[in-house]
């Protein structure tokens, strides 16, 4: 696997029976922490798509993981999945996956972007720190910028990334 061999792109129409299946594969993990785990279906990730930002990793026209997301308060981008096909995790596809995300992000002109994670779900932890993420403490939902966002009722783990637009030299 080369650079040039990882493309990184919107789906299409055809794609989502692809992606339902690697997000279900990358979800089985899920079936032991989360009790309300129910697998995605096709008609869900259109809905999606109709609604936050899709993209997809591939190598060889082969699907290896995506990641969703949504812009909310105009500052914060959201993501809501992020996942690679386990035979291909720890290979650097999901911090591709996920610096791209940050790069809309930016354009966006976003300030932060979050997430949740399931407390119990260690390896995502790992991963999001790896990439700078870092965990925000419950006493900081109540700020303004989190409002209609975060919940302190919230089971999850939120993990929190300050962007900032790359200035040019």
């Amino acid at each position: 696997m080369t650079k040039d061999d990882i493309i990184i792109k919107s789906p299409e129409k055809k794609d989502f029976l692809k992606m339902c299946r690697v997000l279900n594969e990358a979800e089985k993990v899920y079936k032991d922490i989360d009790p309300y785990y129910e697998k995605f279906t096709t008609k869900d990730l259109l809905e999606m798509n109709s609604k936050k930002n899709i993209l997809i990793i591939e190598i060889n026209k082969k699907i290896l993981g995506l990641g969703i997301w949504s812009i909310k308060n105009k500052k914060i981008c959201w993501i809501s999945i992020l996942h690679i096909k386990p035979n291909n995790q720890k290979t650097g596809l999901g911090s591709k996956l996920i610096k791209e995300i940050e790069k809309r992000a930016i354009k966006n002109e976003c300030k932060l972007i979050m997430l949740e994670i399931f407390p119990k779900a260690n390896w995502a932890k790992n991963f999001y720190l790896k990439n700078d993420y870092k965990i925000l403490p419950k006493k900081e939902y109540n700020k303004k910028i989190f409002k209609n966002i975060l919940s302190l009722k919230a089971k999850t783990t939120v993990m929190i990334k300050i962007i900032k637009k790359r200035e040019k030299k």
